[in-house]
């Protein structure tokens, strides 16, 4: 339940693939995606609270879970608009973390909260250096225009027979490497130990990474094929106007069977794209929809459920976190459809959304 920035987790890769697919720029989803998450942030801090402690701890933490509220949807909102889509989930997680555990410090000085120090902690400044080294390259690169305007023509890998490019220095994945890079020297690993750590990622994301790949393989094939447009015509015909509404489910949809908003979005962003333009409608309401409620519905995904039970040594375990997980992103998915079908109005009347 923590884990709810879905659409801003890995440095918003999910969002990079929905904005590629569906032909809208990367500031606006980011932009409009956050209109349909800010509730969630709420029921989901809520969620989090109801889990740990229990109905009554609501009462008791009210405050925490206002701040932790405010906190992640004003700084996702906001870096996402002025700063980077990419950086959105680092800064508000990281943002979010320090009010509140400031806040339970100022409440442990004036005698309100005690205090449980731990012993034998390692040192939190020396775990957190790769992480001030990511969020410090792309907020630089993404920030300050001289410096963007560097990152995006240097080094750049192109391969125009494919409308490939590659911006190497100004990608999140450059970012990654520097800050193991970094990680490798501050805490003095041998060849052997680095070597060791670079098979063990190489292995935990080959899986995700071929699947991914695979479902932007089959959804360019079917858009190139004309299928996605065949379909969405089909589709017009039989949902009309009210298809926006339907939209958040094709989302959800996706999230479910894959298990992942990179692959959801990869499968069903050129689709949504395809309705938008049969209804003569624009495409971010669409591409938020699709990008928000594939990533809530990865949650109760078959996939994800079988690995967190392998995870905690209780296999055989994935009905009774259906049940647990089921209600949560249901009502995950009725307040996205409510924010599509206010934003939408609210939007063409001029309303900041």
């Amino acid at each position: 339940m923590t884990q709810s920035a879905v659409p801003w987790g890995a440095l918003a890769i999910g969002t990079v693939i929905n904005a590629e697919l569906s032909g809208v720029p990367l500031h606006e989803l980011g932009e409009y995606s956050p209109w349909l998450h800010i509730p969630l942030y709420l029921l989901y801090t809520f969620v989090v609270v109801v889990i740990s402690e229990g109905w009554r701890a609501v009462r008791l933490h009210l405050d925490g879970i206002l701040i932790v509220f405010v906190s992640l949807a004003s700084v996702t909102w906001a870096v996402s608009v002025y700063v980077s889509v990419e950086l959105a989930g680092a800064a508000a997680g990281g943002a979010a973390a320090l009010l509140l555990v400031g806040y339970w410090k100022c409440q442990a000085l004036l005698g309100r909260r005690g205090t449980n120090e731990g012993e034998g902690r390692q040192p939190l400044g020396k775990a957190l250096w790769p992480y001030v080294v990511l969020v410090g390259y792309i907020f630089v690169t993404h920030f300050f225009p001289s410096i963007r305007h560097i990152a995006t023509t240097v080094g750049v890998w192109q391969w125009p027979a494919y409308g490939f490019r590659l911006e190497l220095l100004y990608s999140p994945g450059f970012a990654l490497c520097l800050a193991a890079v970094v990680a490798l020297k501050l805490y003095r690993l041998r060849m052997t130990e680095g070597m060791a750590c670079i098979k063990k990622t190489l292995k935990q994301v080959f899986p995700a990474a071929m699947a991914t790949i695979g479902f932007i393989a089959m959804s360019s094939v079917m858009d190139g094929a004309g299928m996605t447009g065949v379909m969405a015509a089909q589709a017009a015909v039989w949902a009309g106007a009210a298809f926006l509404a339907v939209s958040p489910f094709v989302g959800a949809l996706g999230g479910w069977v894959s298990g992942s908003n990179s692959a959801a979005n990869a499968m069903f962003s050129p689709f949504q794209r395809a309705m938008a333009e049969q209804l003569h409608e624009p495409t971010i309401w669409y591409a938020a929809a699709q990008n928000v409620a594939a990533a809530y519905m990865t949650m109760a995904s078959p996939a994800r459920l079988a690995l967190v039970a392998a995870t905690i040594g209780r296999s055989g375990g994935e009905g009774e976190a259906m049940r647990l997980v089921g209600p949560i992103v249901g009502a995950s998915l009725v307040i996205i459809v409510v924010g599509v079908l206010i934003g939408r109005p609210a939007s063409d009347a001029g309303l900041p959304v």
